[in-house]
């Protein structure tokens, strides 16, 4: 477990504080408190008042931005490229390890597109958006050179797509790809979607919907690029394993 996230009082805390040691609060709760903050980051107009020694380590992009800013009287970064929901995703892991996808702003999602009285449809639209709030973390990550939080959001959008079913596969790529296009810097999505689909690329193409699959160019040549360097991989393999045979 992630020692950021212990913040159960034990009985070694409180023998600290009978010897006089200041306890400090967990982590999360000093961006609650603004205590200790020593410079913000603005987005939508929402003040985050945030740590340099805990979020510099973490990102590049921030630490040169703060050291651009040394000997201003506060020190205030405003970031236009992404939404609250994303911001608090980004500050929620480099203070505690990890973050979760709010269900609520899921269903607002799911309800906005008109899909929450269509039981398919809704079934349908949740994954669509768990992702595309993912992404928009991963492009976050991406941006600011978060390398922790880059490797984590990956591995939650390989987790949500190895959990589709293959059936309704092609359905989600075909929603994945028309709610994506729009964001920035798109080959980066794309990138990391052509890498996942590979991985399911059997159940895409066995999918009964596969023929009507129409996806961005750009989605379909990185998937075919990583296909590519998956079968160049296997050769490879196998030619050792030839090779080691052929040895015996």
């Amino acid at each position: 477990m992630d020692a950021r996230r212990n913040s159960t009082p034990t009985v070694v805390d409180e023998d600290m504080e009978a010897m006089g040691w200041e306890i400090y609060p967990p982590l999360p709760e000093l961006v609650a408190s603004g205590e200790y903050s020593d410079f913000n980051i603005v987005c939508d107009e929402q003040l985050y008042q945030l740590h340099q020694a805990i979020v510099c380590p973490q990102s590049r992009s921030i630490r040169a931005a703060c050291s651009a800013m040394q000997g201003a009287a506060s020190k205030t970064m405003h970031i236009g490229e992404t939404d609250t929901f994303t911001i608090r995703y980004v500050i929620n892991f480099l203070y505690d390890g990890d973050y979760e996808i709010d269900p609520d702003w899921v269903e607002e999602q799911v309800r906005s597109d008109g899909a929450q009285g269509n039981f398919d449809a809704a079934h349908n639209e949740r994954p669509v958006k768990t992702l595309l709030a993912h992404i928009r973390v991963s492009l976050f990550a991406h941006h600011h050179e978060i390398e922790g939080l880059s490797e984590y959001s990956a591995s939650q959008i390989k987790h949500l797509f190895a959990s589709v079913p293959a059936h309704r596969l092609p359905a989600f790529i075909r929603r994945m790809d028309s709610c994506t296009r729009d964001l920035p810097r798109h080959w980066v999505t794309a990138c990391d979607v052509g890498v996942h689909i590979q991985e399911r690329i059997q159940d895409l193409i066995t999918a009964p919907d596969f023929s009507r699959l129409d996806v961005d160019r750009r989605i379909l040549l990185e998937t075919i690029r990583a296909c590519g360097e998956r079968i160049h991989f296997l050769e490879h393999a196998c030619l050792r394993l030839a090779r080691q045979f052929g040895d015996e």
